[in-house]
């Protein structure tokens, strides 16, 4: 967790909702260790969130970029 603490850049982790595993935790593992980051999930969907709710992943980008 060290590393992560170095991150200075805003960080947008972002998930499906309904991906499973290791995936599914690491990134709210990890967000509370980044300054600035942020973590959104997005709904009904799993790994391949941009490509199953492309609109959802495009608004939750474009928000924590206008930021």
């Amino acid at each position: 967790m060290a590393d992560t603490q170095s991150i200075k850049t805003p960080t947008l982790f972002i998930g499906g909702g309904d991906t499973t595993g290791s995936l599914a935790t690491m990134h709210r593992a990890l967000a509370p260790h980044v300054a600035g980051s942020a973590t959104a999930m997005i709904a009904g969907a799993r790994h391949w969130m941009f490509e199953q709710a492309p609109q959802d992943y495009c608004r939750v980008v474009m928000d924590f970029l206008a930021r």
